[in-house]
């Protein structure tokens, strides 16, 4: 497309150097995040991580650790602590958080959705073995024995998790006893 401006020269040059440019298209969201932006509650959609996941912290992390059983009894410097070396994760409806078999990354705390824990058969039928609401842990026991995922997971809705990774949850455990549950 070219363009004339009033007292430019004419011809071949002028319409060279009076194209006009055009945007380049914005980068794309990441993966979820607009399955995020559509569904997260209202105070969530205000900050986005860049994971496409809500923007949260050390303290809310700790918070969630708090109202589950799973941490019970852990005194706040200490849950303080874990929330540290956690990471927020955000699942759309459908997204595999992990497969039976894989190596374990670490384990989860459901912070709102539903979590399914499910193994397949090799005809592809699937039986539920439990469902995780939030509050509850999963994935915790491939972390804490050798080998992989006994079972596979997957948001079954819009779910957060809060991601113990393996090596800072092992580290942590071993130069803090009282945290080795």
């Amino acid at each position: 497309m070219t363009t004339k401006t009033k007292g430019a020269p004419a011809g071949p040059a002028a319409a060279k150097t009076a194209k006009t440019k055009t945007a380049r298209p914005a980068e794309p969201p990441p993966p979820g995040a607009e399955v995020q932006a559509a569904h997260a509650p209202k105070a969530a959609r205000r900050r986005l991580s860049p994971a496409g996941g809500p923007a949260r912290g050390r303290a809310e992390a700790a918070e969630a650790m708090a109202r589950s059983m799973f941490f019970e009894g852990l005194p706040r410097p200490m849950l303080e602590q874990l929330a540290a070396t956690t990471v927020w994760k955000f699942w759309p409806a459908g997204r595999l958080v992990f497969c039976r078999g894989d190596e374990a990354s670490g384990f989860h705390l459901t912070v709102s959705g539903l979590v399914k824990i499910f193994v397949s058969a090799p005809n592809g039928r699937e039986r539920v073995l439990h469902l995780c609401e939030p509050g509850t842990v999963f994935g915790e026991a491939a972390v804490f024995r050798p080998g992989g995922y006994p079972a596979s997971a997957e948001a079954a809705v819009d779910s957060e998790t809060l991601l113990f990774p393996q090596k800072e949850f092992r580290a942590l455990t071993a130069a803090n006893p009282d945290l080795a549950f």
